[in-house]
């Protein structure tokens, strides 16, 4: 049985991930800022730890004992990152960095990161975009997901710690909060919920990759399991949807007229991203099964529990 420590995960992909490594058998042991292991996780096993990402003191007691490492924590957010990227690469890039010294240090064998196929591909040149693309990160978020990208090959090629690299498209479902500036589908939904018009930046023909929480974790458990030759995979639902076609999908999956607001569109804007699963599909078997609308019914169902 692989021990696994998920440093993140009490948040939305993280606190999935942890169930679903002790239904596939794995040992999980949760590392996260909170006070407590949140309550809507199901699995009674998970362990818990609490602490600072960034207090090496920490990291060390948390990593004894350790095989795999699952880094989903993550310090800054893309709103936050643009506004100050020092900020972003001392504690993402710096803090993962003494992180992989810790790592080779506690004798891990593996270190799993979600990276992002949303920014770091930039705007492609083809569509959909494969993993050996070029890459041309732009924002300062991009930027810190690509350069820990790099360290984790470092530090492959040069102390043996092995590495998988996820670049995951834009993923929604349940326990993904509406109140911030990440995850336009939450955001909508609830705008929706509250009767007010959703915002849209640009024009609505920005098209992006959606893949629900369920097929992103069941993707993440399977390249664990297979163990694959390649250490980078896109993972996402391997087609596109226009911010207008989404919008059109939760009008008809919740049977309601939507009249959205337009806005500027940010600064550093991708008209279009959609990722070639085809490397993921080959050397795993695994296809997304849950489509867009139902997997907004799940999603806004969810919203509608929350107290």
């Amino acid at each position: 049985m692989k021990r696994c420590l998920l440093l993140g995960g009490n948040g939305f992909i993280g606190s999935h991930l942890a169930e679903a490594l002790v239904v596939s058998g794995f040992e999980v042991t949760i590392f996260d800022s909170r006070e407590q292991k949140r309550p809507d996780i199901r699995q009674e096993s998970i362990g818990y730890i609490k602490g600072d990402f960034l207090n090496e003191n920490d990291l060390t007691h948390a990593l004894d004992d350790t095989d795999y490492v699952f880094h989903f924590i993550s310090t800054t957010l893309p709103g936050p990152s643009l506004e100050s990227p020092v900020c972003d690469i001392e504690s993402n890039v710096i803090g993962t960095v003494r992180l992989l010294q810790q790592c080779c240090k506690a004798g891990v064998e593996k270190i799993i990161f979600p990276s992002s196929g949303g920014t770091v591909y930039g705007e492609p040149d083809t569509i959909p975009v494969r993993e050996t693309d070029p890459v041309r990160p732009v924002h300062p978020y991009a930027i810190s997901k690509m350069t820990i990208e790099m360290y984790l090959r470092s530090f492959y090629e040069i102390h043996g710690l092995d590495y998988l690299v996820l670049r995951y498209a834009n993923p929604y479902g349940e326990r993904q909060m509406p109140f911030g500036n990440q995850g336009v589908i939450p955001i909508f939904l609830y705008a929706i919920m509250e009767g007010r018009s959703p915002v849209i930046y640009g024009d609505g023909s920005m098209v992006r990759d959606y893949i629900y929480i369920s097929d992103l974790v069941d993707a993440t458990i399977a390249l664990i399991k297979k163990r694959p030759p390649e250490r980078l995979f896109n993972v996402g639902s391997g087609s596109g949807t226009s911010v207008h076609e989404l919008l059109g999908t939760m009008a008809e999956v919740l049977g309601v007229e939507i009249d959205p607001l337009y806005a500027d569109p940010p600064g550093i804007y991708i008209s279009r991203i959609i990722l070639d699963i085809s490397r993921m599909q080959h050397y795993t078997g695994w296809k997304p099964r849950v489509r867009l609308a139902e997997g907004i019914g799940r999603t806004y169902r969810w919203l509608e529990s929350l107290p």
